[in-house]
């Protein structure tokens, strides 16, 4: 029998141990850290009221799975950092703006002597880049505004995503807004916005060869750069040359559904002295180059597979192994692009919002690919038939009408939720082969469930809280789709 001194001990032993345990499990839970235009790094102490002020002395406190926010507002005198830290596969760092605010990093043309790259990634891996935009960055050097090489070590399985990169570089024509330098390994670079650079929007050079290199959903636009702003460095002549990709030593590149406008060369296979492995160009509009769209030197021809792109207003189509053609010329003499347009995208406003009409060719053209299931927006692909030509996903407006219609045959309760929701279709629709697919907010698939009946309960599994696409697929078509919230 125990005594009451027994059990009073016996509590005391359970609350410690308690304490120590949420202790232990308290430490282990990742913490989120903060930059601010007005932080500092000798008071501050990385908290949202306490911030650090630039990402060289914050990257370098970072652990796996944390996340550094950039506070909002424009953060001049930071250039030419090397990133401190890296992730892991479980638990990648995440660098990205604080939730509905713009941090703006200024190299203010290196006019105040900040010469250099907005970030350096060596010896760095597992790491995102979300949200954030660059502008006015020079380098001498002629890199990169973000700039990956492995002088310091490997450098692998980053993601640069959701960026505005913009009037990067003043120096030469190899200033680029991304940088992927020798041995730079899984790389990927989707959803940004380049506008106006000395250089290319992304290129890949320098031995040893970089690697698993995917580009998709970009939007790149070229243009004069407005570095007449600056003060010590204005415009070289070297700085009038523009690509949207340039793809040197480098194996196993995926270019998908970009939108490149206004270069003056497109996707450009030129140089380097080292190519291997599969290169796959496809869903790409490559529209007004004013020396040609495409072009593949002769150490690329064996290696390339391209086709479902479009063309149109380019100077020329193609340059193929010194061969110049249009896309016809291209069709008949190669096996490549017998599925690609040319033929204008029709644009909502041709050099400033590059979403599709309803008349547009390029709708439907596209092939489907597993690597991504949305558009530069995040609407789920595809909305028809097949993927969209381009970095955007034509989206039909729906009507009220249809929406009531919707409403009938279809629904989704409780939407929020915490735990369970379910799924209703209408009696009147033949459940066959009925699949929910259930996407992040960056496109991949995390969850599908099959639909056997015409009311199903759904519970979220190990699925976190956050925002959700879905789509409902019976008998191999696209019945509905829509937001998810869990609570």
């Amino acid at each position: 029998m125990k005594t009451k001194s027994t059990k009073i001990q016996f509590a005391l032993t359970f609350i410690c141990f308690a304490i120590s345990f949420f202790g232990i499990v308290n430490s282990i839970v990742a913490t989120d850290y903060y930059i601010a235009p007005t932080g500092s790094n000798t008071t501050g102490n990385g908290s949202f009221n306490s911030p650090w002020k630039t990402i060289d002395y914050a990257s370098a406190k970072l652990s796996p799975g944390q996340t550094l926010y950039a506070r909002g507002g424009t953060y001049y005198g930071q250039a030419g950092y090397i990133w401190h830290s890296s992730g892991t596969s479980a638990a990648p760092i995440t660098f990205k703006n604080y939730p509905g605010e713009i941090p703006v990093f200024d190299g203010e043309w290196g006019d105040t002597g900040t010469d250099g790259d907005f970030l350096v990634f060596s010896n760095n891996s597992w790491i995102v880049v979300d949200s954030i935009t660059a502008q006015h960055y020079v380098d001498q050097y002629g890199n990169g505004t973000i700039d990956f090489n492995t002088t310091l070590g490997p450098v692998n399985n980053i993601i640069i995503q959701n960026c505005t990169l913009k009037d990067n570089g003043s120096h030469t024509a190899q200033d680029h807004h991304i940088y992927l330098a020798g041995g730079a390994t899984n790389i990927t670079i989707r959803n940004n916005l380049f506008i106006r650079g000395a250089g290319s929007a992304v290129q890949a050079y320098h031995t040893p060869a970089v690697s698993g290199i995917k580009i998709y959903n970009n939007v790149m636009i070229g243009g004069k750069l407005n570095c007449s702003q600056s003060v010590s460095n204005p415009c070289s002549s070297g700085a009038t040359k523009t690509w949207g990709i340039i793809i040197g030593d480098a194996k196993d590149v995926e270019i998908y559904n970009n939108t490149i406008y206004g270069m003056q060369r497109g996707i450009d296979f030129n140089y380097g002295t080292s190519a291997a492995g599969s290169f796959i160009i496809k869903n790409n509009l490559i529209i007004n180059s004013t020396e040609f769209g495409l072009r593949v030197t002769s150490m690329y021809v064996p290696y390339i597979t391209s086709d479902n792109n479009g063309f149109y207003g380019n100077a020329t189509d193609v340059v193929w192994n010194s061969s110049y053609w249009t896309l016809a010329q291209f069709k008949a003499n190669t096996s490549n692009d017998h599925n690609s347009i040319s033929a204008n995208p029709v644009f909502v406003t041709s050099g400033s919002d590059f979403h599709l009409k309803s008349t547009s060719p390029a709708i439907d053209k596209g092939v489907t690919t597993t690597m991504f299931s949305t558009d530069f927006d995040y609407n789920i692909r595809p909305q028809g038939s097949g993927y969209d030509i381009g970095a955007y996903e034509y989206v039909i407006s729906t009507s009220q009408q249809e929406i009531e219609n919707a409403i009938n045959v279809f629904a989704i309760y409780p939407n929020p939720f915490n735990t369970t929701f379910t799924l209703k279709i209408s009696p009147e629709i033949i459940i066959k082969n009925a699949l929910m697919k259930i996407y992040d907010v960056y496109g991949k698939e995390v969850k599908t469930i099959l639909i056997n009946t015409n009311e199903t309960i759904i519970d979220r599994g190990e699925l976190q809280s956050g925002i959700y696409f879905y789509q409902v697929i019976n008998n191999n078509e696209n019945i509905f789709k829509g937001k998810l919230v869990i609570q």
